[in-house]
């Protein structure tokens, strides 16, 4: 979504968002995001503070819950 309303707020046409949108599937994307979280917080101590900071920075980036479950789950 946030990449969606960047692309298009910088004068992209909606079809050229929804075709590079589509060449990426969603298990792509989710193992980018696992990767990346395990990455930026997979080290930090206590795992509490890791799992709170790691869907704060989803949240943030506009991920809905759903999603920062999953990531969260599979990554932390």
């Amino acid at each position: 979504v946030r990449l969606r309303h960047e692309l298009q707020k910088r004068g992209v046409s909606p079809e050229a968002v929804d075709e590079a949108l589509a060449s990426r599937s969603d298990s792509e994307d989710m193992e980018e995001l696992v990767k990346t979280v395990r990455k930026k917080y997979g080290n930090m101590k206590p795992p509490e503070t890791a799992r709170r900071r790691a869907a704060g920075w989803l949240q943030r980036r506009g991920y809905g819950s759903e999603t920062v479950y999953r990531v969260l789950k599979e990554s932390l």
